[in-house]
């Protein structure tokens, strides 16, 4: 173990000073820093009093986490489950039931905490078949069900210096209705 250590460090160090040096287009030492350095990679976890690991996830953990929560829960319901590329617009997740005659798409967004859902500037790219919104996604996940309908129902709209956003608040996602009510999807054994 402290051998692939070491060969980290020597390659965090070569990149370091060598790859800014050839002037590739958006390579700088801050982002090797960030995505080479093994200390940034393997941080030393955090904790308060009374709390289990409170380390800050990146976004895009805390993405993959809320996902790959969602693909099993519906893996355990009979769906099978498959995510597409991440980043990519449209649904994060497309299910198709036993018999294969069914499918459903899903979006997911998954948080850190029980934060507003993000939803752009316009409600008009919000769709698939579910909206599954999962939040404090590091220690114990708490799903929300929805359908697109609802959450351009209920999403709020700012505005700020002219430019508009919605997001969907914690007191509207966050009730009854919605959480964890899996059985709104079905299962994947059932027909579609």
């Amino acid at each position: 173990m402290k051998d692939t250590v070491l060969i980290d460090e020597r390659i965090y160090h070569l990149a370091k000073d060598y790859l800014p040096s050839r002037k590739i287009t958006g390579v700088t030492a801050v982002l090797v820093e960030k995505y080479l350095n093994p200390l940034s990679l393997n941080p030393k976890p955090t904790t308060k009093e009374g709390h289990k690991n409170n380390m800050k996830l990146e976004t895009h953990v805390t993405g993959n986490i809320g996902m790959y929560y969602a693909c099993y829960k519906l893996s355990c319901m009979g769906w099978n489950v498959m995510p597409t590329a991440r980043n990519a617009r449209g649904i994060d997740i497309i299910a198709y039931n036993k018999s294969g005659t069914g499918f459903i798409g899903v979006q997911v967004k998954a948080l850190s905490k029980r934060n507003p859902v993000p939803l752009g500037n316009s409600l008009d790219k919000i769709m698939g078949d579910y909206w599954l919104i999962i939040n404090n996604v590091a220690s114990e996940p708490n799903a929300f069900v929805m359908k697109p309908e609802e959450v351009k129902a209920l999403a709020h709209r700012g505005e700020k210096n002219g430019n508009v956003s919605y997001w969907l608040q914690p007191t509207s996602y966050d009730t009854p209705e919605f959480k964890e009510a899996w059985h709104r999807i079905g299962h994947g054994h059932e027909l579609a």
